[in-house]
């Protein structure tokens, strides 16, 4: 009986510690609210006050973001472009707009919203962002980037 006893404690000591390891597996990481990351993600972004491009009357803003520093433009189909730089930030874009008949520079903003489900990326956890009011466009084209690339060489040295 003794040996019976020792061969059950081993048992349920190995039984209580895979038991343990494997909840300690199963328990979510906490998470602190300054390790969530919010972010547009680097690259060329382009959005609609429309779902489709190319409507008249409609603004659009393509821009390219590398380390939550952004430079684009505004436009509407068949008119002027307004190049703007600016920075992402926990809940918003910051904007300074050139205008380009004085060259004043105009601050703006505009509201990030969650476009998707947090995601977890190594230990934080990461929101993949929108920008309030407009529509992610995924087809951007030739022209969109020769504007781009024309706002990019005059805002060179403000940012």
């Amino acid at each position: 009986m003794k040996l019976n006893q020792n061969l059950l404690t081993k048992i349920y000591c190995n039984l209580a510690i895979s038991l343990a390891l494997g909840l300690s597996l199963l328990t979510p990481k906490i998470i602190l609210a300054d390790q969530t990351n919010t972010f547009l993600n680097n690259g060329i972004h382009f959005y609609g006050k429309s779902t489709t491009r190319d409507q008249l009357g409609s603004e659009y803003l393509i821009f390219e973001v590398k380390n939550n520093q952004l430079t684009g433009l505004f436009y509407m189909p068949s008119s002027e472009f307004n190049c703007f730089y600016g920075k992402v930030n926990q809940d918003n874009i910051s904007l300074s707009i050139l205008d380009p008949y004085d060259n004043n520079i105009y601050p703006y903003s505009i509201a990030l919203e969650n476009s998707s489900p947090l995601a977890s990326q190594g230990e934080n956890l990461v929101k993949n962002l929108g920008l309030s009011g407009y529509h992610r466009i995924d087809n951007y084209n030739e022209s969109d980037l020769q504007m781009l690339n024309i706002c990019q060489g005059e805002l060179a040295d403000k940012i």
